[in-house]
């Protein structure tokens, strides 16, 4: 298969624009159907074994598009999707869902090669996800940032499943690789992003006359669990209507403003920070303010999601480095990213269960070390 031939043939590192290389891959995928998307999901779940006839042949006609993906995942150069920002919220991002597709196969390609006992190829691919999550995240919009933790994530879940089987040089190479990864983008990080709605908004307002108004063409969903809020059509009409019947300069400076406070909030501790998101929401829902509202929809889940992935890895951390001594009671040394309490590890069949401590409000975070 792919990742024999992949790992073993030294091949230069891709010194382009690593978006073309995804692009490609995208458009080499064989035809995707229902049946195709049901099975992967299937397949992540452990409801279906990569042995299963349909996943072989479906994993033998993603070869080649999954050998560009690794390759582009490995580019140092900068990747640069080429989005249209100057189009605000009209901007399309296709790559989102072209990206997650990938992601799942590669993933997928990682089980095969773990229950082949191939551990070392089947991280390496592991590793090429949590580059391609970067990669994706580059512009800083919050429905690309979310579609980053998801790929994260999932690649993080999969690790865990199979640590029980690494040998000790495998869980340090693994720690290693992991720490020369650069750093996912931010909640933060993505509400200064977009202000590019805003710098669309002072363009476009002065040019409306409400005779011509740009038919709106939604962002595309992300395809998994996050499912950030897609702009339609009573969202553009309500925008249009504010800019054209208010003052839209007030309106977009007082947008910039929320955004500034949003992007604060999510630099704050969690607790001080989340009292702040929800009273900038509050704002933004009293003033009516739709090109606020449509730039930052659900502001505390986001940042509680990107806290959550960050103890998650803390989790994937304790279990790489602790190994065989990961045993039931408190983890010393390794706290959740929320609230800073200690994490703990409880017996489960076959391996074990690293969860966060009860805490005020907290939903629990379990990550299962082991299958």
């Amino acid at each position: 298969m792919l990742l024999a031939s992949c790992a073993r043939t030294a091949e230069p590192v891709l010194q382009r624009n690593p978006a073309l290389v995804y692009w490609q891959a995208s458009a080499r995928l064989p035809v995707i159907g229902d049946k195709d998307i049901k099975l992967v999901a299937d397949i992540l779940a452990d409801r279906k074994s990569t042995d299963d006839p349909a996943a072989a042949r479906l994993l033998a006609n993603c070869e080649a598009p999954l050998h560009l993906f690794r390759r582009a995942s490995d580019s140092k150069v900068r990747c640069d999707w080429g989005l249209m920002l100057e189009d605000g919220p009209l901007t399309v991002l296709p790559h989102t869902s072209k990206m997650q597709m990938l992601n799942r196969l590669a993933l997928c390609e990682a089980k095969r090669l773990f229950a082949a006992n191939d551990n070392v190829h089947a991280l390496e691919w592991i590793i090429a996800v949590r580059k391609a999550a970067r990669h994706i995240a580059v512009d800083d919009l919050l429905v690309c940032t979310l579609t980053q933790f998801a790929m994260e994530s999932q690649a993080i879940a999969l690790t865990a499943a199979h640590v029980n089987a690494l040998t000790e040089i495998q869980r340090k190479t693994h720690l290693h690789e992991i720490g020369q990864l650069p750093p996912l983008r931010t909640v933060a990080q993505s509400m200064t992003g977009e202000m590019v709605y805003l710098d669309w908004a002072e363009r476009e307002f002065t040019h409306l006359d409400g005779a011509h108004q740009p038919k709106p063409k939604p962002q595309e969903a992300v395809a998994g669990e996050e499912s950030p809020v897609v702009v339609g059509d009573a969202d553009m009409k309500m925008l249009y209507e504010q800019l054209m019947n208010g003052s839209a300069h007030e309106m977009i400076e007082e947008a910039r403003g929320y955004l500034r406070l949003a992007a604060a909030a999510c630099e704050m501790p969690w607790k001080k920070g989340k009292e702040e998101l929800a009273r900038v929401e509050a704002l933004i829902n009293e003033k009516g303010n739709a090109l606020a509202r449509m730039m930052s929809p659900q502001l505390g889940t986001s940042r509680e999601r990107e806290l959550r992935l960050a103890t998650e890895s803390t989790m994937l951390r304790a279990a790489l480095e602790r190994g065989d001594n990961l045993v039931p009671g408190p983890l010393e040394g390794y706290t959740d990213a929320l609230v800073g309490m200690p994490l703990v590890v409880n017996s489960a069949p076959q391996g074990v269960v690293i969860t966060t401590s009860p805490g005020e409000g907290l939903r629990p975070l379990n990550l299962r070390i082991g299958r």
